[in-house]
């Protein structure tokens, strides 16, 4: 943190900059957009009397967790802000208290900082004690005080309760709590109670048939009361006492309270206790919280989204190079500081095709593909090659191209991604399953084929329009079969074989594989319509297989 940070950047920094292909980020105890800036601008470096050494990035721990959308709850996000945190070195010495701020053990007895509330002084009292008997009996009480305030209380001594207020104990430290603690109480619960059963050996039924039945803890536990009502008056016998402690070491999962004072009390206390602060039904007092003591200071607001704390900490960058003689470029997008919107498509490496991210063919195909500007706005012209290439009027028998119309909006300018115009791509699709189809082309019989709703015969739907393909009698000059009705799917055609197979190959042939996803409702071979090329893709697969 502070002061330790500066001398590990002064004496690694020439070498990292020497180091090819290397992103220089750092991080500890910077918590305010001014701090950031000095990092950013070398401005840290020039203090110390050396020349500026900026960093590429910083990272943000502290200062975002109390953010909107931080988990952090709403109680622990106020007290995170008004704690004024630790200056200077940002250090706080082992069990001293600066700044709202303490310096701890955790259950493993390695350092943390965490804010200085009952939870903390209940952790320095632990550990005082640590795994020593003797002391722990001796401060017992001051011990169950202390624990008493935090979300780790003490389950009283079991040998000195009946069975009901046992299981009454362990349903009150463990409600509420988080999905699954409140069941495994309730199961401890029941099993505590089913030792004053009748029953002296094999199963004891359950009362509780379905998870469902567990979900309100007091009306599971009036159930039991009821199935067992010499529960209220019968004392835990010393062999069930320390059933417990063995029963709750079972769970990998720590129990929300201490079964027991023992010479695990540090472990007891100190396991899966950071959950809490992010729960709004504790207390902030009652909760650990571990911010950056010199970070925690920074936190100067409560819900601020994240991406205007960010927007902050760079116009405190901007700010803090204004004044310099720094020459500001002016691009179109941040990514790869790209000059327009034709080479930021050229540059990222993925597009949204109706909710998901797929390969960017301008990226992956460079040379099968060009962009194209238009009043409409930009489209992915995607160049297919096929057998008929270098032949006269190849456009009569293949689909050239494909055209993917993108939407770039600003936020592109900062980061998002091209979205696939839907609207605009039902227009594409159309033409390229007409050009699939032979539409605009004259066929060996000499029959001349437009866009030809009047002929009969059945078609393919592709959203609201319907392609009619014409359906004559005769043999196919390529592959000298009849034409004939396959139905692949439920979506009709009449056709010989083989007609799609050249418009499928021209489109695989241009790296759109990774367009097509197998549908979980599917099984193996099978693949989900989603779009014209699956559409190709399936079909070409079934006309295979019908010949």
């Amino acid at each position: 943190m502070g002061k330790n940070l500066d001398d590990l950047l002064l004496a690694t920094y020439g070498h990292i900059r020497r180091t090819p292909n290397v992103v220089l980020a750092v991080g500890g105890g910077i918590g305010s957009a001014a701090d950031a800036a000095r990092y950013i601008t070398g401005q840290w470096s020039v203090d110390l009397g050396s020349p500026a050494m900026p960093v590429d990035a910083v990272l943000v721990g502290t200062a975002s967790m109390a953010t909107l959308e931080a988990e952090t709850s709403p109680q622990v996000k106020q007290l995170l802000k008004d704690t004024p945190g630790v200056g200077e070195d940002g250090w706080v010495g082992s069990g001293k208290v600066r700044g709202g701020m303490t310096s701890g053990l955790s259950h493993l007895g390695a350092d943390m900082h965490e804010i200085e509330n009952s939870s903390a002084r209940a952790s320095r009292l632990i550990h005082e004690v640590g795994s020593d008997l003797e002391a722990i009996n001796a401060r017992r009480d001051e011990l169950i005080e202390a624990m008493n305030k935090t979300v780790k209380a003490l389950l009283r001594r079991v040998s000195e309760t009946t069975y009901a207020e046992w299981a009454r104990r362990v349903i009150e430290l463990s409600y509420p709590g988080r999905i699954g603690r409140g069941r495994i109480a309730l199961w401890i619960s029941s099993t505590a109670l089913s030792l004053v059963s009748a029953a002296d050996h094999g199963d004891i039924p359950t009362l509780f048939e379905s998870r469902e039945d567990l979900e309100d803890g007091q009306a599971a536990l009036s159930r039991l009361l009821e199935s067992y009502p010499q529960a209220e008056t019968t004392r835990v016998v010393p062999a069930d006492v320390a059933w417990f402690s063995a029963l709750c070491r079972k769970h990998h999962k720590p129990m929300p309270f201490v079964p027991v004072l023992d010479g695990d009390l540090a472990r007891w206390w100190g396991t899966d206790t950071l959950w809490q602060s992010q729960d709004a039904r504790f207390d902030a007092d009652a909760v650990r919280i571990i911010p950056g003591p010199r970070s925690v200071a920074g936190i100067d607001r409560v819900n601020e989204p994240i991406g205007e704390m960010f927007a902050r900490f760079e116009q405190a960058v901007v700010d803090a190079l204004a004044p310099s003689s720094a020459q500001v470029p002016h691009v179109w997008s941040r990514f790869h500081d790209l000059e327009d919107a034709a080479s930021f498509l050229r540059e990222i490496s993925h597009i949204q095709w109706a909710g998901n991210l797929v390969d960017n063919p301008a990226y992956t195909s460079v040379d099968a593909t060009e962009i194209l500007h238009d009043e409409a706005g930009y489209s992915i012209r995607i160049h297919c090659d096929s057998m008929w290439d270098q032949t006269p009027n190849s456009s009569h028998h293949s689909v050239e191209y494909i055209d993917i119309p993108v939407l770039l909006s600003s936020a592109c300018m900062t980061g998002a991604y091209p979205v696939v115009d839907m609207s605009r791509l039902s227009v594409t699709a159309y033409d390229l399953l007409a050009g699939a189809a032979g539409v605009g082309t004259t066929t060996v019989n000499g029959d001349h084929r437009e866009d030809a709703r009047g002929y009969p015969g059945r078609g393919i739907w592709y959203g609201s329009r319907l392609l009619h393909l014409h359906r004559k009698p005769g043999l196919c000059s390529r592959c000298g079969d009849r034409w004939r009705a396959v139905d692949p799917a439920g979506l009709g055609s009449s056709r010989c074989a083989c007609w799609p197979l050249l418009a499928y190959r021209n489109l695989r042939s241009a790296g759109f594989g990774n367009v097509q996803r197998r549908s979980r409702h599917r099984g193996p071979g099978q693949r989900a319509v989603r779009g014209p090329l699956d559409l190709l893709d399936r079909e070409a697969a079934l006309l295979r297989f019908s010949r």
